[in-house]
């Protein structure tokens, strides 16, 4: 184990400890974007259903792939 020498991490815990929170995976690793809560069904012009992407704070509106994988703007599902 290696040992911290400013003192700064929780006692047993390094830099490179897989269990600290600093080192967790990012929480759209492993999702897709179908399971975010700003992926809201689109109705397109042509009576054709796709999804899009609804962001909160952001006007826009993006269509999107559901089976995509997540991007940094996911939320946990609806």
């Amino acid at each position: 184990m290696l040992a911290d020498a400013t003192g700064n991490y929780p006692p047993g815990t390094w830099d490179a400890d897989p269990r600290a929170p600093w080192n967790e995976p990012e929480p759209w690793e492993g999702r897709t974007c179908g399971e975010c809560r700003s992926c809201r069904p689109l109705r397109m012009l042509d009576c054709g259903l796709s999804r899009a992407c609804v962001a909160e704070g952001n006007d826009d509106v993006y269509e999107v792939d559901p089976h995509a994988p997540a991007c940094e703007g996911y939320e946990e599902g609806r």
